[in-house]
């Protein structure tokens, strides 16, 4: 979505692996940092627009990816294209390709567990840290047991608070989600309303 959330900022990148990026990337002033933006799920740099605006007017540098599979991103099928690994290096690569070599790093919700690992892989890359509602992680082992994970959560807060992910992997949650009666929220919000009121009416 930089294209057309920031249609004066954006722009695009093939990386030496093939994968074309889009991405906001904004110049700083003199003597200001460069924020490095790492949205969380299912969102697109657009999700930081507020940010980058406030960023913008106080001088800061701005690089935020949309994320592999959103956005003006590639999306590939390979499900290995999306280690965080890999990703961490995609990211590395666009800010050597804007010559920048430090960031104020800032990760929300899956960003941040992206950020976890590009922290760890790139420390030298980075001035400040800042995760928003997800902490550090030292690993994503919880990522590999879905169904383990949501029974837990169900038993200690009484549904499943990631079966939106689920949700969202299953043929008719497009149809679902373009035909829901939400107004106007963002992606996010219909989907964890709609899932609620489903989980609510299976009850």
């Amino acid at each position: 979505m930089a294209s057309i959330a920031f249609p004066d900022h954006s722009k695009q990148i093939d990386l030496s692996d093939g994968t074309h990026y889009g991405y906001v990337k904004v110049t700083p002033q003199p003597g200001k940092p460069t924020l490095l933006l790492l949205h969380g799920y299912p969102s697109s740099s657009f999700g930081w627009h507020h940010q980058v605006k406030q960023s913008i007017s106080a001088g800061y540098g701005v690089i935020a990816p949309d994320f592999l599979g959103y956005g003006d991103t590639s999306a590939p099928m390979d499900v290995t294209a999306y280690d965080h690994t890999k990703i961490s290096k995609q990211i590395a690569e666009i800010l050597d390709a804007e010559k920048i070599s430090t960031v104020i790093a800032i990760g929300h919700d899956w960003g941040a567990g992206f950020l976890s690992v590009f922290a760890r892989m790139f420390t030298k890359r980075i001035s400040l840290l800042i995760f928003i509602c997800v902490g550090y992680g030292n690993s994503h082992e919880m990522m590999t047991d879905m169904n383990g994970l949501d029974a837990q959560l169900k038993q200690s807060f009484g549904r499943e608070l990631f079966g939106y992910w689920q949700f969202h992997n299953k043929p008719e949650a497009a149809s679902i989600l373009d035909n829901a009666d939400v107004g106007c929220l963002v992606s996010w919000e219909r989907t964890a309303l709609i899932f609620l009121k489903r989980q609510s009416a299976l009850s």
